[in-house]
């Protein structure tokens, strides 16, 4: 019967819901085997399905008793070219090799919002600041070593 079988389910994310382009990041994703009205089975190993800004990546997923959550990590740069709302999404057994009580949970995700890196015209213009204040502490200095002359 179908309750004798596992049910893999996304639980849950570890994720920031903010980031920065070319930013190092790892995300977590909770895979869990779930009860689902009898008592279930220990799920084999399987793979997950990650994608996040374009990327995506096919993780491993160990052997799940009933009612346990393997934490999933996966590390990543975030690429250069990525901004605003993006979604971190995850698939457990995407291909359904594994014969579960559900196949209608297997998938989740939560949003992270990335903000651009700064650009050069950004960069160059505080660093033309930076260099402005610098000028002007360096006059001030000056004019009081001639007062203290």
């Amino acid at each position: 019967t179908t309750t004798d079988l596992p049910d893999l389910t996304i639980s849950g994310f570890s994720a920031p819901t903010m980031a920065t382009a070319g930013q190092n990041l790892t995300l977590k994703v909770g895979v869990r085997n779930a009860k689902w009205y009898g008592a279930g089975a220990t799920a084999p190993p399987s793979k997950l399905k990650v994608t996040f800004a374009g990327l995506e990546d096919i993780l491993d997923v160990p052997q799940l008793p009933v009612e346990v959550t393997a934490w999933i990590s996966w590390s990543i740069t975030i690429p250069t070219t990525a901004s605003g709302s993006n979604i971190f999404y995850a698939t457990c057994d995407p291909n359904n090799q594994i014969a579960e009580s559900r196949e209608d949970d297997n998938s989740g995700g939560t949003e992270i919002i990335i903000s651009p890196t700064a650009s050069d015209s950004a960069l160059s213009s505080n660093l033309a600041g930076v260099l402005e204040a610098l000028n002007n502490l360096l006059k001030t200095l000056r004019y009081l070593q001639q007062s203290l002359q």
